[in-house]
């Protein structure tokens, strides 16, 4: 009998972890032109046609709120999905930003299928569901502005502060760390969360040396920006 409401549990849990994303993917593909264009989103999408135009990229990106440049990422993330799609309006770029956010719901979901124990597998399903459907998830997977490509990003440092104690995690932690910062400031102190967190309380294990090369390799395009 327990076997048996085990297996029914199961079930409904996959069932009810599909329609959450499978909700999160309609929310963000829905309505497509219901969507913020404003100061910042008319700037990224201008830079990127300017690009094409000139074939000159900028080096320092996007102005911040703080008054500081955002680095030249904040503009480049934006020119590479350009060159995967072709961008012919505002829309076609905001909705490529949501496809985006949408690989990395099902990335997450397959990272915590593939990479976390079983037994501690259930609030990190919970996760899944709730970033699928969160209100403000969804609302900042639909615009055109640099902090809404960090999904991806943020997945990347996720999946190798897990694997850190292995050569290529932590290479991929320090590397992705570096450039989330380089997208929109505040990635910097998500990065900075992480590494201290980890230093005071599981710093044995890492591999810090594979840390520090990809976090040198990844703050090289910085140079323009310094």
């Amino acid at each position: 009998m327990g076997k048996a409401s085990d297996i029914l549990w199961q079930k409904r849990w996959a069932l009810g972890l599909g329609a959450a994303i499978a909700a999160g993917v309609f929310f963000r593909l829905v309505w497509l032109y219901d969507v913020e264009y404003k100061g910042d989103e008319a700037w990224s999408f201008s830079e990127v046609k300017k690009y094409w135009e000139t074939h000159t990229l900028r080096t320092i990106g996007m102005p911040s709120s703080a008054g500081l440049p955002n680095a030249g990422m904040s503009l480049w993330v934006f020119v590479a999905i350009s060159t995967i799609l072709p961008i012919v309006d505002p829309l076609e770029l905001t909705r490529s930003v949501q496809v985006l956010n949408i690989v990395a719901i099902l990335f997450l979901t397959i990272f915590v299928q593939k990479s976390i124990p079983p037994h501690e597998r259930e609030p990190w399903l919970f996760s899944v569901a709730l970033v699928s459907i969160n209100p403000l998830a969804v609302l900042f997977s639909r615009k055109l502005w640099p902090p809404d490509i960090f999904p991806l990003f943020t997945l990347g440092l996720l999946v190798g502060w897990w694997h850190r104690g292995r050569r290529w995690g932590a290479f991929l932690w320090g590397l992705v760390g570096a450039l989330l910062g380089q997208i929109q400031l505040a990635g910097f102190l998500f990065a900075a969360a992480f590494v201290g967190c980890t230093l005071l309380f599981n710093r044995r294990g890492v591999h810090w040396l594979a840390w520090f090369v990809g976090s040198i390799l990844g703050a090289l395009p910085l140079m323009p920006w310094s």
